[in-house]
């Protein structure tokens, strides 16, 4: 007797299992998803500046209108470095 009364028995079985693997429940690769973590949401985007009035109150509100006083830093009297870790001489 013959161990498979059917010819096409290997055929039919790698069938069977790979219907069965793909019915599972495995997760698709590409699968739809929400996308709002990585799209621009205008609550998040901060307003244009459109005029000059605006683009003061910016610089003002973030403290780049602070004039520096240039004159009060003593740089004559600063030591200049020593070159310890002086490059090599070519």
């Amino acid at each position: 007797m013959e161990p498979f009364p059917y010819r096409n028995t290997g055929a039919f079985l790698a069938l069977f299992l790979c219907l069965t693997v793909r019915h599972a429940g495995a997760e698709k690769l590409f699968h739809s998803r929400d996308h709002s973590d990585i799209q621009d949401l205008p609550s998040r985007q901060a307003q244009l500046i459109q005029s000059p009035e605006a683009a003061q109150e910016f610089l003002t509100k973030y403290g780049y209108v602070d004039p520096v006083g240039w004159e009060d830093f003593d740089s004559e009297n600063v030591p200049m470095p020593i070159d310890e870790n002086q490059a090599p001489n070519s």
